[in-house]
């Protein structure tokens, strides 16, 4: 050991040496050097907070924010522009500062490699980069900085090995490289710091031992070595520093028992106060030494292998933090007594931690132990008896954890007075009994879990009141009854497990209201009703089981909403109707119980139905399949797809056939009545013009000539709109074979406004006289037609149609008497010829009755003809007919 002091007091011999050397090649660097150094430094920076915006060319640099001066000069002492967000390298620039002792950039964005030009900068004391994104490795020139006490890099990106150069630095009192990337060991260099006082390295990747040299560091305080890969034993040498106040070695694959230090000089570690040795492979009994240490107020053994019986730690009077978790200790009832009482010394412990050991008996009251408790865990043992008495001394108690043990019995009221009470865990033992009402004051609980017990009765109503909770589990017990609906008023509430108790009714619809719900699993109990669709308001939901119940209707469509879903086991139930196709939407979902339901239908071939071996439908014995592979690979029949389609083909077609076809026959019916019609008027034209003698046309020369130029002598009469001439029709006239024919013509006044509109009284002015004079004055027997209305002004060209005269046969007695007549005899009516359609002469009959009534308003006495009121009323009896 000598011989390597020697030859470091050589090597450092050297180095002053040669940067005495150095110095006298450099050229004079003096203010204007420092303030150009900093410009240059200042020119390779983002700075978003403007914090370097004072620094110009036209001010002093000893001015400038962060800039500390010398106070016999203008050279720069301290740069310190920590937490300031500035973005960028570190200048080599700043090499040219040959006056600086503090170097403080801590808490920025700084990046690139450590590359300065450290030979120069012999006065730095400080250096202060912690919490950047430095990269390369850490520089072994920094060993030149022989004034150097502190040296904080953690929190940056360094890689490579530890420079053993660094060893050198007799003045380093601080040294941290924790949490970047740096492999390789220790260096044993480290022996040779004498004036270090914390040495951290935590959060690395370094290997191998931790060196022994380090026991000999006699101001050497603080050792935080925690998750590196380091392995082997701890030293005997560290457990002998009378000057360490902290030990961190958590998180290694350290091994072996604790060493034992040897007795003489062995000062038993009087100034320890927190002692990590939590996730190690330690093991054997835990050493005197350290149950001797009174100033020790926080100890950490979990999580290793010690074994033997549970300690006794009486004497460390100022212990507030105990963890012996997962570890091999055992006990038994006495041992359990002894334990408690020796902690009753304890008088400031807040956190107690013996979970997961080997304790059995049962477990003393806790009551004499320190009322400033807040963690009180023995989850995970053997322990019988009941609840353990004295936690409602706890006023302080965040969280209260007895889980996994055999503990009987009832749930003691007392506990509602724990009003602090964050987490509640007394699953898997064999408590019995009601749940209590007693967390109507535990508003600030988040965790309650108390499943695998025996607890009967209802679910508390109270719960209701735990605004906070986040998880529930009241799994495996023989709890009845609904869920209340105050569960789902829980806006908070992450974890529902209520698997496998004797609940019974619906879902209630308030479950929507869980935005923040994650897991329900309320599986074999007796609930039943539908599935209710508003589940989909549980949007982050990522397992879903409500198998082996008696939930009936139809999966609802909206749980194809649920995106981030992950298993969905609906099995076991009364569900009926098709898969829904929506669920194909849910990318997420990893595994799909559909079982022994009722479903129907086919089933669906997107995501996960593609993949038979993460999904179930046995027992649906209605579902089918159209794609061949999966039908065989779920041992599903294959749908009937051609049939199926067949049949929805059918159902759209025919009704469009037929309606096509009866708009066809429709259209063609009436195209048939109106050709019909058509040419039933131009033969009733043509005949009615050949029939007994009637001029087949007669036009105004005719008519002026038959009434001799309107002669006054043939004036029958006139009435208000007009004067009616008598007109003798000659045989032969208009080269026709007509017989002698008088008629009556009716020449309307066009100068009188109301001329040219039809009244009934018309008819009665439009008259047929006889050719005999005996006839004319009473008589309207075997009248043969009527040309209607005459202007004198209309074109003398003007066709007017005449009347067929059968419709003037025994006209009085055929408007009285029934409109049709079967027979062909047209002495009692209208004949109809017998390949008539039945609508074409109806519409026949009705035309001449309309015209028998009008004769009869023409009878040439007064009594013979109809009043207005009969005229109206066989017209309505006509038109009634004619609709029927």
């Amino acid at each position: 050991m000598d011989y390597l002091q020697f030859l470091l007091l050589l090597f450092s011999l050297f180095q002053v040496h040669l940067n005495s050397c150095m110095s006298q090649q450099l050229p004079d660097l003096d203010s204007t050097t420092d303030k150009q150094a900093l410009l240059s430094f200042k020119l390779q920076l983002s700075d978003p907070r403007n914090a370097l915006s004072g620094w110009t060319q036209n001010s002093s640099h000893c001015n400038w924010f962060g800039i500390t001066c010398t106070t016999n000069g203008s050279r720069v002492e301290s740069l310190q522009l920590g937490s300031l967000g500035l973005v960028g390298n570190l200048a080599p620039s700043l090499s040219n500062l040959t006056s600086l002792t503090t170097l403080n950039l801590s808490h920025n964005l700084f990046h690139g490699q450590f590359r300065l030009e450290f030979s120069r900068l012999s006065l730095l004391q400080h250096i202060d980069l912690r919490n950047n994104s430095i990269n390369g490795t850490v520089p072994a020139s920094l060993s030149l900085c022989q004034n150097l006490e502190t040296l904080r890099l953690q929190g940056n990106r360094f890689t490579g090995d530890i420079p053993p150069e660094l060893g050198n630095l007799q003045r380093l009192g601080i040294l941290n490289l924790s949490i970047n990337n740096l492999t390789g060991s220790i260096p044993s260099t480290f022996g040779n710091l004498s004036s270090l006082t914390s040495l951290g390295l935590a959060r690395n990747m370094l290997t191998g031992g931790i060196p022994g040299e380090l026991g000999q560091l006699r101001n050497l305080q603080q050792i935080q070595l925690s998750e590196n890969n380091l392995s082997g034993q701890i030293p005997a040498s560290i457990f002998n520093m009378s000057s360490l106040v902290f030990l961190s070695v958590t998180q290694n694959n350290l091994s072996g028992n604790l060493p034992i230090p040897p007795a003489d000089g062995f000062q038993a570690l009087p100034n320890l106060i927190q002692v990590f040795l939590a996730l190690n492979r330690f093991e054997g009994i835990v050493p005197d030494y350290i149950l001797n240490a009174s100033s020790i107020e926080w100890l950490d053994l979990s999580r290793n292998r010690f074994q033997g019986p549970i300690p006794l730690f009486g004497n460390m009077r100022k212990l507030t933090k105990l963890d012996l978790g997962q570890n091999l200790f055992s006990s038994n009832t006495s041992r359990n007594f002894q334990f408690v009482d020796s902690l009753a010394n304890c008088t400031q412990l807040e956190y107690l931690m013996i979970n997961s050991n080997r304790l059995s008996g049962e477990f003393p009251s806790v009551g004499n132990l320190s009322s400033n408790m807040q963690h009180f865990c023995i989850s995970d043992n053997l322990l019988t008896g009941g609840f353990p008495q004295g936690i409602d001394k706890f006023q302080n108690l965040i969280s209260l954890s007895i889980e996994i043990n055999s503990f009987t019995g009832d749930i003691p009221r007392g506990i509602a007075t724990l009003r602090n009470l964050q987490s509640l865990l007394v699953y898997q033992n064999m408590f019995s009994g009601e749940i209590p009402e007693i967390f109507a004051d535990l508003t600030r609980v988040s965790e309650i879990a108390m499943g695998n017990n025996q607890f009967s009765g209802k679910i508390p109503i109270s719960l209701g009141d735990c605004q906070q909770l986040q998880t529930l589990d009241l799994s495996w017990n023989r709890l009845n009854g609904s869920i209340p609906e105050e569960i789902f008023k829980l806006s908070n509430l992450n974890y529902l497990i209520l698997v496998n108790n004797m609940l019974s009714g619906p879902i209630p619809s308030e479950v929507g209201n869980l935005k923040q719900l994650q897991v329900i699993d309320v599986s074999e109990n007796n609930l039943f009703g539908n599935l209710t669709p508003s589940i989909s308001g549980c949007s982050v939901l990522l397992y879903l089981n409500i198998s082996v119940n008696n939930i009936s209707g139809e999966i609802p469509n909206s749980l194809g909403s649920i995106m981030p879903l992950e298993v969905l086991d609906l099995s076991y139930n009364n569900l009926s109707g098709p898969i829904p196709q929506d669920l194909e939407n849910l990318e997420s979902l990893q595994m799909l119980n559909l079982s022994f339901n009722h479903l129907q239908g086919e089933v669906p071939t997107g995501n996960i139905f593609s993949n038979s071996s993460v999904f179930s439908i046995h027992g649906n014995n209605e579902l089918c399949s159209s794609d061949q592979e999966i039908a065989r690979n779920l041992e599903l029949p294959q749908c009937k797809t051609e049939g199926r389609e067949r049949n929805h083909l059918v159902r759209i077609l025919v009704p469009t056939a037929g309606g096509t076809l009866f708009i066809c026959l429709v259209f063609c019916f009436v195209w048939t009545l109106i050709s019909r019609r058509k040419k039933k008027r131009a033969k009733s034209s043509k005949s009615t013009l050949s029939v007994k003698g009637l001029p087949p046309l007669i036009s105004y020369s005719d008519i002026q000539l038959a009434t001799g130029n309107f002669a006054a002598e043939n004036l029958l009469g006139k009435g208000g709109f007009g004067s009616v001439y008598e007109a003798r029709f000659n045989n032969g006239d208009n080269g026709t074979t007509t017989k002698n024919l008088t008629l009556a013509v009716k020449v309307l006044d066009l100068q009188q406004t109301k001329a040219v509109q039809a009244h009934v009284g018309d008819f009665g002015l439009a008259r047929f006289l006889s050719p005999s004079p005996s006839q004319r004055e009473n008589s309207t027997t075997g009248l043969k037609g009527s040309v209607g209305y005459i202007a004198p002004a209309m074109d003398r060209n003007q066709v007017f149609e005449t009347v067929d005269p059968r419709l003037l046969k025994n006209h009085g007695s055929s408007v009285q008497s029934s409109f049709i007549t079967s027979s062909g005899d047209s002495s009692d009516g209208i004949s109809i010829n017998t390949d008539d359609d039945h609508i074409g002469w109806k519409y026949e009959e009705c035309l001449a009755a309309v015209i028998r009534v009008g004769l009869c308003c023409a009878a040439q006495s007064a009594k013979d003809r109809l009043s207005m009121r009969e005229t109206l009323t066989k017209l309505h009896d006509i038109k009634k007919y004619l609709l029927s």
